[in-house]
């Protein structure tokens, strides 16, 4: 029998004194006379007492991995791997728990169902006046306190008094470098244990009158080992002082063993560290400080755990089943534009946690989120949160309303109103046409809307437009000789151009036929409807799935047959390219054959295909990266088509969320928040008043454009400008030099 099982406390540090409590806990023996130690220092690079590589992962009956080299990608797969094993076994991991504590004699144990459950046993240990102090833990914060408040307790987050009032510099994530990319980590050690009672000799110091709740990293099931991670001293001053402690083991943070326990509460410091700098805020003394509380009058303290489910068993075997997964470190968060605008009464909020809580039925909205895909991406789970919510909305089967069904298929609206172009343009740019639009939408009335232009794009193309010469009024394109061969490109593009392009900005189409035209690419435009992102915003899935699949039946057999899908559209490309596969059968085999336009030119400029040579635009360039260009891991592609024109000045690229996303800035109930989210970014564009800005998304375009009142370009149309210049320039006597297509 034991009094009650371990519990380790680890922080970023490389003293040797943390190393022999690691040593001492590897053991299960404790160094003797020895307390629970607070320092709290900046990550190091000691070595451990052995040197082993966190990346290795743990294996069943393997030693604990030590911290030693941080290998990011080698940790997420070995992560990934262990906790898709363990989700699977969540209930008989919680029967060995249950086990495991019911041989501890000092501590009382607490299933509880719900949080419910969970705020009713905490608020039953002692009077209502009783302070009531909490970890960081989203468990804690975000499902248990809401319930104790609903029951008239109060709970005050711990973290922030360690913190007196600072200026915070670092306000989202484009203030901080790649942290692991750039090889910063803390390395994330044991400080020291900690057992009820045991003060270090001259603690000097009496037990306070409250409760502390604490929600823990992980937890080894096999013996109830308890991991937390702190980066204050937060957890280790509330552990040694507080009268009554209770630890919450939510069961997705149960592992089967100490290693794996272990291991997952290194990582969870590895990866959240990006998220604790971003959470940093001021902290305001209050009521909660534990030195401001009233003494207790025992010296015993009260242990008490509350294993919690809160509708964790009932994911397994579900499409929401990766959520157990989470390791609770916050990367989702990260990038997430609206983060800072979706902060809760203490300071917390995470994609992953708002959709567990709709999950669980909580009166929740999912339609803030701007499906900008960063929190899939920089999940070291890989846990497609963007898709969850889609589907969580979906399976809830909320009735969509008028205006939900109207913008529910954009491009029925705009096919409609480029056939009545000069008719629709003039109604709404009439003050009571455009007012009347923008009311039976629910778009806001700031917000100038597009015009449609006719003739389509596709009419264009398929009244032989594109068959002219680009850049000349006659002739055929020049080819020059590479190798000592007529160069011709063996390249067939199939266009995917998307609603936008089509109806709204033809040209942005246009330039890119023209340039594949250049490199002798054969270009067609197959029949395509709506990518369906705008459809599933608007909840219309099965508007959604079904052009997914009139897009599988007309691209699949270009696919095959040796055609690249090239788009113009970073938000189509990211659908054919990944999201459709999840919507209809056939999209699957698409994903290797999607191009975005940047990625693709660039290609075709360093294999030969297409020359610049004689090409040129001089001028300064403001490049802004939308997120689903960052999300494809397309950065350099993009920036690298314009860094090949010749002239170019490439300012800076600015990689700042606009806040747009698609039309849902236009919604009246986001607008404003969309503005938010974009101010940061005009502030940025404005200090950089010289220059043109370009973006390769239209939504981000219009953004700039509202919020900075300067025009923004396509990147295909400044490439395409930057050879018409050296055209005219031929055409006039002043240039010699040919513009040459290989």
């Amino acid at each position: 029998m034991k009094l009650h099982p371990p519990v380790w406390i680890l922080g970023p540090s490389n003293q040797a004194s943390r190393r022999r409590a690691a040593a001492a806990m590897e053991t299960g023996r404790r160094p003797p006379g020895e307390g629970l130690r607070r320092e709290s220092g900046a990550g190091g690079s000691g070595a451990p007492p052995a040197q082993q590589d966190l990346s290795a992962g743990p294996a069943p009956g393997a030693a604990l991995p030590g911290p030693g080299t941080v290998d990011g990608a080698a940790l997420k797969t070995a992560l990934r791997d262990m906790r898709r094993r363990t989700a699977g076994q969540l209930s008989s991991l919680a029967q060995d728990l249950r086990r495991s504590l019911a041989d501890c004699t000092s501590v009382k144990t607490c299933w509880a169902a719900d949080a419910a459950a969970a705020a009713r046993y905490i608020a039953g240990l002692a009077e209502p006046d009783t302070a009531i102090i909490a970890n960081r833990s989203s468990t804690v914060l975000g499902e248990i306190a809401p319930k104790l408040a609903e029951l008239g307790r109060q709970v005050y987050d711990s973290y922030l008094d360690e913190f007196g009032p600072f200026d915070k510099s670092i306000h989202d994530c484009w203030d901080l470098p790649r942290l692991i990319e750039n090889g910063i980590t803390g390395n994330f050690e044991v400080l020291d244990g900690w057992q009820a009672g045991n003060h270090p000799p001259g603690h000097g110091r009496r037990l306070k009158d409250c409760i502390a709740v604490l929600g823990i990293t992980a937890a080894s099931a096999a013996d109830g080992s308890l991991y937390f991670v702190q980066h204050a001293g937060n957890i280790g001053e509330t552990l040694l002082r507080a009268a009554r402690i209770v630890f919450v083991i939510a069961l997705d943070k149960l592992a089967p063993g100490r290693e794996e326990a272990l291991f997952q509460a290194r990582c969870t410091g590895i990866f959240g560290l990006e998220s604790m700098l971003l959470g940093l805020k001021s902290g305001v003394p209050d009521s909660s400080r534990l030195d401001g509380l009233s003494e207790h009058a025992g010296e015993d303290q009260e242990v008490h755990f509350i294993i919690l489910d809160n509708g964790r068993s009932r994911l397994p075997g579900t499409a929401y089943e990766e959520l157990l997964d989470c390791i609770g470190c916050r990367s989702c968060l990260n990038q997430c534009p609206v983060g800072n605008h979706m902060m809760d009464r203490y300071g917390r909020w995470s994609p992953r946690d708002h959709l567990f809580l709709y999950l669980q039925g909580e009166p929740l909205s999912l339609n803030s989120c701007l499906h900008c895909e960063a929190c899939r991406t920089e999940c070291p789970l890989e846990i497609d949160l963007p898709g969850l919510m889609w589907r969580a909305q979906e399976d809830r089967g909320l009735a969509r309303g008028l205006r939900e069904r109207l913008m529910g298929d954009p491009e029925v609206f705009a096919r409609a109103g480029s056939l009545l172009a000069p008719v629709a343009n003039a109604f709404v740019r009439s003050s009571p046409g455009n007012l009347v639009i923008k009311d039976v939408l629910g778009l806001d009335r700031q917000r100038p809307l597009p015009c449609f232009q006719s003739p389509t794009l596709t009419k264009w193309f398929a009244s032989g437009g594109h068959a002219g010469v680009p850049l000349s009024q006659g002739g055929s394109p020049n080819r020059k000789e590479a190798g000592g061969r007529a160069g011709r490109s063996r390249r067939k593009a199939a266009y995917y151009a998307g609603c936008f392009t089509t109806y709204y900005q033809p040209e942005v189409g246009r330039a890119l036929v023209h340039m594949l035209q250049m490199a002798g690419v054969e270009v067609v435009m197959p029949e395509q409807r709506c990518c369906g992102m705008p459809m599933m915003a608007a909840r219309n899935y099965a508007g959604a799935r079904r052009n997914a699949a009139l897009n599988a039946t007309s691209l699949a057999p270009l696919a095959a047959g040796g055609y690249d899908i090239v788009t113009t559209c970073p938000s189509c490309n990211l659908m054919l390219k990944q999201q459709c596969r999840y919507l209809a059968a056939g999209t699957a085999a698409l994903s290797d054959c999607v191009f975005d336009s940047s990625q693709y030119l660039l290609m075709l400029i360093k294999d030969g295909t297409l020359s610049l040579d004689a090409a040129r635009w001089d001028g300064q360039v403001i490049h802004h990266l939308p997120c689903h260009i960052k999300i494809q891991g397309l950065q350099q592609e993009a920036s690298g088509l314009l860094s090949s024109i010749p002239g170019l000045s490439l300012d800076r690229t600015s990689s700042i969320c606009c806040g747009m996303a698609g039309y849902h800035g236009y919604k009246r109930p986001h607008a404003r928040l969309a503005g938010q989210i974009g101010a940061r970014l005009f502030a940025d564009l404005d200090r950089r008043s010289q220059g043109r800005i370009v973006t390769s998304c239209a939504a981000c375009r219009m953004q700039i454009e509202w919020g900075t009142g300067r025009k923004a370009t396509h990147p295909v149309m400044l490439l395409q400008e930057a050879c018409e210049e050296t055209a005219n320039r031929m055409r006039t006597g002043t240039c010699q030099i040919d513009c040459s297509v290989m």
